[in-house]
């Protein structure tokens, strides 16, 4: 070998121990990802925020997006009721000149695309609307975020639906408690604090019921628990839930049932639930705790806990819990229950709360920032503080309310003969959402 050959050797061989380090480094090194989603936030830099895009002030809505008929329309109704309370109260600090917003309602029952879709576009452009408020549906939430992310409207959903607010969407507010949360916080609740191993839940066979069954068991795997049985409601045949149910609480012996239903298959299974004997404790999501699914809620957070059971009802009915927000009194939750029970008969849900802070919250946001959408946007996404009837309100940088959950007791009641679920107490600081 001539010394060109060799020289040329060593240079080879250096090249491939440099190439060699470089990549031993690089492997010490924590690995980047390509492109990540949602790690900043979401924001808004586009133009309507000038003068030239407010909207007219004159016949100024804020849109209720909510079921009318059907099963669900109990829950939209609640929402209804909350608004219009809502608007009422925020109406009493006044005005600016010449604007006094109402509310605009559309009936969001049926198929989430097709009809309904076509009802939100009206009520979005034929009623002069500055803001979206939806229930607690995941399927709702998704359809009025994209309608809402192309037109340039602020939308506060109840969804529990925590995709919603995974990718960089800047209109879209979520003020409901998300279901990773609910999981996490039902989870502990029943594996730590009451120490049951034998779990089932029961999830309808939908966007919201999957999104909850997986949740819950990513939470119970974290607890290092033992994995609960699952019962999924096969859509097509809705008579067998109740008949599944009893055969697999009869066969797993079940020490806790988790119910992530509709309220109207969740009124189903609760029925069938009072005759089972021992009954294990139920614990629910927000959308399910609703009116309905035959809950009445018929007390106060703040003067439940006083509250006696008949032994007749407590052995008739068992114990039920959900989480909430709400878990410590204020002066304005109890003047909000109060008007609420005058109007309803009965005391607010926590989605009926959640409403009641959604509106005033918009409310507010109006009177700062006038009848512009992107400035009422911004005024929501600025990060200030708001203290609503469920406590103390702030949106994080993807639009999610950071409020602390609460775990809340339900117990059964005898008024006037009937049997009544009511709020009976804060019973766990759940923690954040």
């Amino acid at each position: 070998m001539n010394s060109s050959s060799k020289y040329l050797a060593l240079a080879v061989a250096v090249v491939i121990l440099a190439l060699a380090s470089i990549w031993a480094l690089k492997a010490q090194q924590p690995l980047h990802p390509y492109a990540s989603l949602a790690t900043r936030g979401a924001s808004y830099a586009g133009p309507r925020r000038a003068a030239s895009f407010d909207l007219p002030r004159a016949g100024l809505h804020i849109g209720l997006w909510v079921p009318l008929r059907g099963p669900d329309r109990a829950a939209g109704e609640a929402v209804i009721k909350a608004a219009r309370l809502a608007l009422r109260d925020a109406a009493r600090r006044g005005w600016p000149a010449g604007m006094t917003p109402k509310l605009a309602i559309a009936d969001a029952s049926g198929p989430a695309w097709g009809r309904a879709d076509d009802r939100l576009l009206q009520l979005i452009f034929g009623q002069n609307t500055v803001a979206l408020l939806t229930t607690s549906s995941g399927n709702l939430a998704h359809l009025s975020l994209q309608v809402g992310n192309k037109v340039g409207l602020p939308v506060m959903t109840l969804s529990s639906d925590t995709t919603v607010t995974q990718i960089d969407m800047p209109w879209i507010f979520r003020l409901a408690p998300g279901d990773r949360a609910e999981a996490q916080a039902l989870a502990r609740a029943i594996y730590q604090r009451s120490r049951q191993s034998r779990v089932l839940i029961v999830a309808s066979h939908d966007q919201d019921g999957r999104a909850g069954l997986h949740a819950f068991q990513r939470a119970v795997r974290a607890l290092h628990a033992l994995p609960p049985s699952v019962l999924q409601l096969d859509p097509l045949r809705p008579g067998t839930a109740v008949a599944e149910l009893e055969a697999l609480l009869l066969e797993r012996r079940s020490q806790a049932i988790v119910l992530w239903t509709q309220p109207s298959q969740t009124r189903r299974l609760l029925y069938a639930l009072r005759a089972a004997q021992p009954a294990p404790p139920i614990y629910l999501p927000q959308s399910a705790a609703q009116v309905g699914a035959g809950l009445s809620f018929t007390s106060r957070v703040e003067n439940a806990g006083n509250s006696t059971m008949t032994a007749a009802s407590a052995r008739s009915m068992p114990a039920i819990y959900t989480v909430a927000a709400s878990g410590a009194a204020s002066a304005r939750r109890v003047r909000f229950v109060r008007n609420y029970r005058h109007i309803t008969g009965q005391a607010p849900s926590p989605v009926a709360d959640e409403a009641y802070d959604a509106i005033r919250l918009i409310a507010a946001a109006l009177r700062h920032a006038g009848p512009n959408r992107a400035r009422v946007r911004d005024w929501l996404a600025s990060g200030r503080g708001y203290t609503g009837i469920s406590g103390a309100i702030r949106f994080d940088n993807r639009g999610n309310n950071s409020n602390p959950l609460h775990l809340l007791a339900l117990s059964a009641m005898k008024r006037n003969g009937r049997k009544q679920v009511l709020f009976r107490k804060a019973v766990m600081d759940a923690g954040k959402q």
